[in-house]
């Protein structure tokens, strides 16, 4: 490793040129010679904030997106310990990829892709002198839809065994309605319909769009039914009501209780988005339309049909009834 060794305001400063080629040690010195100082750096919440603020002035990015894009990137400085973009190393941008890649390599690409728009765009700006996250090395991938999920029987064990409510009602909400991520974290007491027996998803409401932007009503299960007629459910919101809207794209993000809870029943490649996943290939399997399944997840018809047809019952399974 190349260091590079000056003064400073009559102090001696050594500074790590992160490079063991000779040749661009060199150009780095020659380029912080040539520009001593940057631009000031806020935070990092900051900066993004005014990243994506300008995006969406310019119409490079849509709101929706634009959420997408503050999520990932606050969760890579959670993830990292940092607190400023000059904190940020090539180090740490390939070991959150290599941590994300154990989970699903093209998301984790992805993940990556957008940290270094966002650097690249402080480069820009003058306010770092290069991009670490342009060095990450990406594994050689396929890109290929998930085909996980868990069938029936054990999506009940995982319900039943789950260690609080706040836990089971995720579970309930992915598992057994198909909702996102999102859709979970917004869903409100008035969403439900016990009488009925269904669960009214909204377009749209304050704080929350649907993906599709189409409402929809998902019909609860036996299990579903019984745990919202047992308690009380005095709102703002069904999880965590607690929990008001911060910074993150999520209210309450129980992204990691998820994992543990998964990872000690053995399920640890099965991610949150997967439960919508189980929801419509154990409803399909059990020789519900994929047209309602299609209604319910809000996809539509041609994208159910791609990733749910295989598991529709052959003719020996299909109980006609009475002839």
């Amino acid at each position: 490793m190349f260091w590079w060794n000056f003064q400073r305001d009559g102090h001696r400063v050594r500074m790590s040129l992160e490079t063991t080629d000779h040749g661009e040690a060199v150009r780095k010195v020659l380029e912080y010679r040539a520009q001593p100082h940057l631009a000031e750096a806020g935070r990092w919440e900051y900066e993004v904030r005014q990243y994506l603020e300008d995006q969406q002035k310019r119409r490079q990015l849509s709101a929706s997106y634009s959420s997408s894009r503050k999520y990932v990137l606050l969760r890579f400085a959670l993830d990292a310990e940092i607190d400023s973009p000059r904190e940020v190393t090539a180090g740490l941008v390939q070991r959150w990829y290599d941590q994300l890649k154990a989970g699903n390599a093209e998301t984790a690409k992805h993940y990556i892709v957008h940290v270094r728009v966002f650097l690249s765009y402080l480069v820009e700006k003058g306010k770092l002198r290069e991009n670490p996250a342009a060095k990450v090395q990406f594994d050689k991938t396929v890109a290929r839809g998930r085909d996980v999920f868990v069938p029936r029987g054990e999506v009940a064990k995982l319900i039943d065994e789950s260690p609080d409510d706040d836990l089971r009602l995720v579970l309930l909400l992915g598992f057994e309605c198909g909702m996102r991520k999102q859709e979970i974290v917004s869903a409100r007491p008035e969403w439900l319909n016990i009488g009925a027996g269904v669960i009214n998803i909204p377009a749209e409401e304050e704080g929350f769009i649907r993906k599709n932007r189409k409402a929809t009503t998902i019909p609860m299960t036996d299990r579903v039914k019984r745990f919202f007629t047992e308690r009380e459910w005095p709102g703002p919101f069904l999880l965590r009501p607690d929990v008001g809207q911060g910074n993150w794209r999520y209210r309450y993000d129980f992204r990691k209780s998820f994992d543990s809870y998964m990872r000690q029943h053995g399920y640890e490649h099965v991610t949150v988005h997967d439960m919508r996943r189980s929801f419509a290939s154990n409803r399909v399997s059990a020789n519900v339309s994929i047209e309602k399944v299609a209604n319910w997840l809000g996809d539509t018809i041609q994208v159910a049909w791609k990733n749910y047809s295989r598991f529709l019952p052959t003719d020996t399974d299909i109980n006609l009834g009475a002839a």
